[in-house]
């Protein structure tokens, strides 16, 4: 496996201007020698580019690993995630057990595959021993008296903010969350500044003002100290939150954070109403958190010596493409599984090409007055969920439209053998079939149709590439060979109507 660590480098005003790029920052430079050491252990290499003359996706590059939320790793990473590729976040840790547990804990630093925050790898189940390491308790729940207590609101730094692209100054921001929160909690709150930025930005942290607000936290305080008699701590994405999750103190996240698996609390047009009676996730489930997150930071010495790259490995298609029970599979269950692979990993695939049909596919269902329908490759489902809108036609039938696709876990079970369906659509599936299987999978596209079938298919190469490295779109023709395979297989004699575009996929 290859990777490339993309290293910021000093700016050296002495350097000639052909080569502008100075020397690698320090730090990244010892990160990236000690991944490339624990890397080579298992027969995979890191090369080192530097972030800012990045220019597009190395296409022999099997995961791009970033340092930190600065603007470079946003575009680098996504430029990456568009076609597919892995990445992984190398950033200070979730936690640092400061004074606590073994030796050189200070001395800790993430890796995230697939994103910023590694939510997939939080389903593993990893055993507790790294976190019994730290030597950290796990507080009980505190009492439901609410008498006395404040709500803790923990900010983040505006370079956190500007990463995930949260709009505005950070003040502002919390002001807002702030004043959100009054309508449904009547008690104090505290604002607590990240303590960092707090300190080395002094003059970018304004004094809260208003009704919302009862005081400010000393940024110099330890933050356990505002933790005591603290009835829930809400926050966009603070790593505050564990501090909270271990004093006992339930949490609610309305942003990406790290703990939003422990709040449940999706956005902060919930705050009003979950303030009250905030989710205690129960003892095992908090202990199996901490767990799993001592199991994505490490020290250099475990980059150094294999033991961290060996679990990275773990997440990505080198496990998958090794593993004797894919290696053991058919052509065509191969192809499945890397899709599967995909589906987990990414946010690819959502279904969002029906959008883009939406016309058409509402002539045919008026036109055959359909009830029932069938979205066979349907991807995530996101069409009929958040561009819900956008399916207008939905309204039209009597349910929502049955979903399959083989590659995503909730949809994985095709319909009984035999259910018909008033229409059937299949939209930017057919492209991803190996041609020698095509014949087959249409055969099952119409053996669920009675009135028509759509059929859309994407004739070019698609941005996107499978594990093994092939392009996802396995069969590429024109429209017009389209036109004909697919019509031949139509023995039941439905109305067929075949589209195909050239961008656009789910």
């Amino acid at each position: 496996m290859k990777c490339i660590f993309y290293v910021a480098h000093e700016s050296d005003s002495t350097i000639k201007p052909k080569h502008k790029i100075g020397r690698a920052k320090e730090r990244e430079k010892k990160l990236f020698e000690a991944l490339r050491k624990g890397a080579l252990q298992h027969g995979d290499t890191i090369d080192m580019m530097p972030s800012g003359e990045f220019e597009g996706v190395q296409q022999d590059c099997d995961l791009a690993i970033v340092f930190g939320c600065k603007g470079s790793s946003r575009r680098i990473s996504e430029a990456y995630l568009k076609q597919s590729r892995q990445i992984m976040f190398l950033d200070k840790p979730h936690f640092r057990p400061i004074g606590l547990g073994e030796k050189g804990m200070k001395n800790l630093w993430r890796l995230s595959v697939d994103g910023f925050y590694p939510h997939q790898y939080f389903r593993c189940g990893r055993p507790s021993d790294r976190f019994e390491k730290w030597g950290i308790k796990l507080q009980p729940w505190r009492d439901d008296n609410k008498e006395g207590k404040h709500v803790l609101v923990a900010g983040s730094s505006q370079k956190f903010h500007d990463f995930h692209q949260v709009r505005g100054p950070v003040h502002n921001y919390y002001h807002g969350l702030l004043r959100r929160l009054k309508d449904g909690w009547t008690g104090p709150t505290v604002y607590r500044a990240k303590p960092s930025f707090a300190v080395r930005h002094s003059d970018k942290v304004r004094p809260m003002m208003g009704k919302a607000l009862s005081r400010m936290s000393n940024p110099r305080d330890r933050i356990w100290k505002e933790l005591e008699n603290c009835w829930a701590l809400v926050t966009w994405g603070s790593n505050a939150a564990l501090d909270a999750l271990i004093s006992g103190v339930p949490i609610l996240t309305v942003g990406d954070s790290i703990a939003k698996t422990m709040s449940r609390c999706d956005d902060h047009n919930e705050l009003t109403w979950r303030i009250s009676d905030p989710w205690h996730p129960s003892d095992a489930e908090r202990h199996q958190f901490f767990c799993d997150i001592a199991y994505c930071q490490f020290t250099p010495d475990e980059m150094k010596n294999g033991y961290a790259w060996g679990l990275i490995l773990e997440q990505t298609p080198k496990a998958l493409l090794t593993s004797p029970d894919f290696i053991s599979l058919s052509d065509k269950d191969r192809n499945l599984q890397q899709y599967k692979f995909l589906h987990a990993r990414g946010n690819f695939f959502k279904g969002l090409s029906t959008c883009s049909w939406r016309t058409e596919i509402g002539e045919m269902i008026q036109r055959h007055a359909a009830e029932t329908l069938l979205d066979y490759g349907c991807g995530k489902g996101e069409q009929y969920k958040s561009k819900r809108e956008q399916t207008g036609w939905t309204g039209w039938l009597s349910g929502m439209p049955t979903m399959y696709d083989p590659a995503v876990p909730e949809f994985e079970l095709p319909p009984p053998e035999g259910q018909l369906f008033d229409g059937v659509l299949c939209i930017d599936m057919l492209e991803h079939i190996e041609e020698k299987y095509l014949d087959e999978v249409i055969d099952h596209v119409f053996s669920y149709a009675l009135k028509f079938a759509f059929f859309a298919v994407h004739t070019g190469l698609a941005r996107k590439h499978l594990p093994d490295g092939r392009n996802c779109h396995l069969t590429i023709k024109d429209r017009g060979w389209w036109r004909k395979k697919i019509n031949a297989r139509n023995f039941e004699g439905v109305d067929v109507r075949v589209c195909s575009s050239m961008e656009g996929e789910k």
